[in-house]
């Protein structure tokens, strides 16, 4: 396998593909690491296009977990299962999704960005507390504001028992589970727990949990609780069982082992030890550096775009008058790992803007909102981010606290507009920027390009740091309500246009209440 990662445009994409493809044998997968461009596009140039198929690695590799795979109608299913298996060696989750502009990650992340707004972080506490209330309805709102703010987001609790009262409960129910056969593996366990129910992430699920914290330590505060509340803290026998034996861990190893069966048996090579078939020089082009054996496959890494996003990011809120650092707390408030506009100056305001270009062109109305003349001024005036030393910030080597970059001003000044009043309330800036993300990963369902909900919640929160208290685009949907994201949908439309008209599938969904991503 070969894995192509140069810079994305399609025609450079073609030369390294027709380049690769004079030197491997026929039964070598190309894979093009893109985040937009389109796979078949990418394979039409190649001789055997059932072998080219897309890898999509998010940025940083080493600590992005997801690897979203793109196959194309004619990629052939030994080529499919090659790169999983790869990827699988690599430590990462991974998403199989269908080719289109953007698959599923780039495009959802790509309304994000043209949707923050002004103001979106001085309610999105209680926001977020009353949707967590909705999600989990018939509970107590207050004990779920005090497991978010206090027991599961790090802070320092002065009621511990409440959060382990919480917890405890969780974990046991989830041991008891194992213990009856209703899981098959603690892993099991761990995925659901994270991706469904919105355990937290960061303890890697209630059995990864049990492992780290200790089955001893968690088996006394049940007893400790039992004695009080009664048998709903009784621990089960499993739980007791690993308590009473210090070397019983649920997981064995640091890593989970995956095995996925392929025709191809000999691609595999040590991560971190294959040598490159090519390096690039800009001016030169590829150098062809080694022959690679008859087994290996080609794939490409293309990153695209989910920049398309971070140029809506860029665009709208900047164009509504907020400032790169405001735009940045409102992100990260909401929930998102890294703040809009430091996302664009890392991933480059030129790719973002080929992104945007790119994406534009395949949705047309529909993925504006943003504007593209923002990002166009700061290319022509050298300002494409961190790489630069100048985008929305000015970077310098050494410091780690970066500055607004006033030369913007001038820039932004001529693309303000003023905001809409009607739309611009706090929780109306909060869910312009969640539902337009939603809609697209639905239509996105609606159109193949994902072929279950649950790869899109994958998707969505390991590359694209979607809220994982939320569960990702679907189970939010099926939580909150579909009827009540379509209304809001609805309202911005009118306002905006195209970019918020809710697609097919998710009007089918409003339209029958007892519909649900997830049955």
């Amino acid at each position: 396998m070969v894995i192509e990662a140069v810079f994305e445009d399609l025609s450079l994409k073609h030369k390294v593909l027709k380049e690769v493809e004079a030197v491997i044998p026929d039964h070598c997968i190309f894979a093009s690491n893109t985040s937009a461009l389109p796979i078949s596009e990418i394979a039409a140039v190649s001789k055997r296009p059932k072998k080219v198929i897309g890898m999509h690695y998010f940025s940083p590799v080493d600590k992005m977990q997801l690897l979203e795979i793109i196959t194309t109608e004619k990629t052939s299913k030994d080529t499919t299962a090659s790169p999983v298996a790869v990827g699988l060696k690599q430590g990462k989750v991974i998403i199989v999704v269908k080719d289109g502009p953007g698959f599923y990650t780039t495009r959802c992340l790509a309304t994000l960005v043209d949707e923050v707004g002004v103001d979106v972080g001085k309610h999105v506490a209680e926001d977020l507390g009353k949707a967590f209330g909705e999600r989990f309805g018939g509970g107590n709102i207050d004990l779920l504001k005090q497991m978010v703010s206090k027991g599961f987001l790090g802070h320092n609790s002065s009621d511990e028992d409440i959060q382990y009262r919480l917890v405890t409960r969780f974990v046991n129910e989830a041991v008891l589970c194992l213990q009856e056969g209703i899981l098959a593996t603690p892993a099991e366990g761990d995925i659901g727990a994270v991706f469904s129910l919105g355990f937290p992430p960061c303890l890697g699920g209630p059995f990864r949990f049990v492992d780290l914290y200790g089955a001893q330590k968690i088996v006394d505060r049940l007893q400790k609780y039992e004695a009080a509340y009664g048998k709903q803290f009784t621990p089960c026998q499993l739980f007791l069982d690993h308590a009473s034996s210090p070397s019983k861990k649920f997981y064995h190893s640091d890593h989970l082992s995956i095995l996925v069966k392929s025709d191809c048996e000999e691609f595999a090579l040590p991560v971190g030890r294959w040598s490159p078939l090519y390096s690039f020089d800009k001016a030169q082009g590829p150098k062809q550096q080694h022959r690679v054996p008859d087994h290996c496959i080609f794939a490409s890494n293309t990153f695209a775009l989910p920049i398309s996003e971070i140029t809506a990011v860029s665009t709208r809120p900047e164009k509504e008058g907020v400032d790169p650092k405001k735009l940045d707390s409102l992100t990260t408030s909401f929930g998102f790992p890294v703040g809009a506009a430091t996302l664009v100056d890392e991933v480059g305001v030129d790719v973002a803007k080929h992104v945007a270009e790119d994406l534009g062109k395949a949705f047309g109305e529909r993925f504006g909102g943003g504007n593209i003349d923002l990002l166009k001024q700061m290319v022509s005036k050298g300002f494409l981010g961190h790489k630069s030393g100048k985008g929305f910030y000015i970077y310098q080597e050494g410091v780690k606290n970066k500055s607004v970059n006033s030369d913007m001003d001038s820039v932004l000044a001529s693309v303000k507009v003023p905001p809409k009043s009607e739309v611009s309330s706090d929780e109306d800036i909060q869910y312009r920027l969640g539902t337009r993300f939603v809609n697209e990963a639905v239509l996105c369902l609606q159109e193949g390009i994902l072929a279950t909900p649950a790869e899109g919640d994958i998707g969505a929160v390991f590359s694209l740091g979607f809220p994982p208290c939320l569960g990702g685009p679907f189970r939010f949907v099926d939580l909150y309500g579909a009827q009540k994201i379509v209304d809001r949908l609805q309202k911005y439309e009118a306002a905006y246009g195209k970019q918020f008209t809710p697609c097919q599938l998710f009007l089918d969904h409003a339209s029958s209440p007892s519909k649900k991503f997830y049955q």
